[in-house]
């Protein structure tokens, strides 16, 4: 991380931290969500892709937005990117959303994911995209906020 960030969050906080931190979350808010296995290798001994966590059983992927942006379009095409790799090893998955973790409340804004949705459905990547929702977890938050896509 960056020194900006390494002054938000402490030296100690990794993507995996906020993983389980995001997992947290959910679970403080009533929801099932389980953490999934990381580094699982195909028969030709190359990691498969695969999501971070099953959400009420269903497998999504977070990413930790760790950085202000004015929108979180590029957050939204890399997990986008993620899921359709995914999906490429488990069609019938169900997978078909993304989870944005802010562990920092003043990053979100209902408003910029809502123009981060709008702009990455301008980009060629968002061409027969499998994403249909993005869902927002805000650290103390009383609730998860929802997009379509």
């Amino acid at each position: 991380m960056t020194s900006l960030n390494n002054k938000i969050y402490g030296d100690s906080v990794s993507s995996a931290n906020l993983e389980r931190e995001c997992q947290k979350e959910l679970s403080n808010l009533g929801y099932k969500a389980i953490l999934r296995p990381e580094g699982v290798l195909g028969p030709d001994r190359k990691e498969l892709p695969s999501l971070d966590m099953d959400l009420e059983g269903t497998p999504i992927d977070i990413r930790s937005v760790v950085a202000d942006s004015p929108n979180y379009r590029n957050q939204i095409k890399a997990k986008s990117g993620q899921l359709r790799r995914f999906l490429s090893v488990e069609p019938e998955s169900g997978a078909d959303s993304v989870c944005l973790y802010f562990h920092a409340p003043e990053m979100f804004s209902a408003e910029r994911v809502k123009i981060g949705i709008s702009e990455f459905l301008k980009t060629p990547q968002a061409e027969g995209t499998p994403l249909k929702r993005v869902i927002c977890v805000v650290r103390g938050a009383d609730r998860i906020y929802e997009y379509g896509v």
